[in-house]
């Protein structure tokens, strides 16, 4: 998953600017090469934020990583211990059946990281979509722009059906990143996750000052 999403990515990209930043450079719009610089870097800022998120340690209570921490949560908190892997654990840890391993605050295990959102993970997620999210919508952007921008270009051309194909895809990335993005603020606004709300575990809200 983590290979698809950057392939589909990057192919989307050669043909944004194939089929929308070439036609507006040639009809002398030159500084949307500039837009489309901008569209590569949050391409990249996604990728690492990705990278980061799949080889960062979660919060797994099976590893020696954040010991001192996992110590003074269990030690200031109620704690259980795992039926699966005999780890203890404070509250609001959950276990992975994929990992075989409990999780701080876990969210859920992610294929397009192949690893779990938990304690550690959750902050690379969110700028992974957000970053993933504002490249999509300035790739629509362009694709609107080559639209309203061009006019003598045929209706009928092959050339505005694959325009319209990357649009349509292009508003499939926009909507499922921007669902998935909701989800993991309002479980930051309410002080939650996926797990807890199945669960029907509440907490008390966080309050922005």
């Amino acid at each position: 998953m983590l290979f698809v999403t950057y392939i589909s990515m990057i192919g989307l990209s050669i043909l944004c600017y194939i089929l929308t930043i070439q036609p507006l450079i040639h009809a002398e719009y030159s500084g949307i090469i500039y837009s489309f610089y901008t569209q590569l870097f949050l391409i990249l800022l996604s990728f690492i934020s990705q990278i980061r998120c799949v080889f960062t340690n979660p919060g797994s209570l099976n590893t020696e990583s954040h010991h001192d921490l996992l110590l003074s949560l269990i030690s200031e908190n109620c704690f259980s211990k795992c039926m699966q892997c005999s780890a203890l654990r404070p509250y609001r840890t959950h276990h992975c059946h994929i990992c075989n391993h409990c999780i701080l605050s876990m969210d859920h295990h992610c294929p397009w990281v192949n690893n779990c959102i938990g304690h550690f993970t959750a902050k690379h997620f969110i700028l992974f979509l957000f970053y993933a999210l504002l490249a999509s919508i300035l790739m629509m952007v362009h694709i609107a722009l080559r639209g309203l921008l061009i006019t003598n270009v045929d209706k009928d051309s092959l050339d505005t059906f694959y325009c319209t194909m990357v649009g349509l895809v292009t508003v499939l990335y926009i909507v499922f990143i921007a669902f998935m993005l909701r989800d993991q603020w309002m479980n930051i606004v309410n002080n939650t996750n996926a797990i807890d709300e199945m669960q029907g575990h509440k907490f008390e809200k966080v309050r922005y000052m």
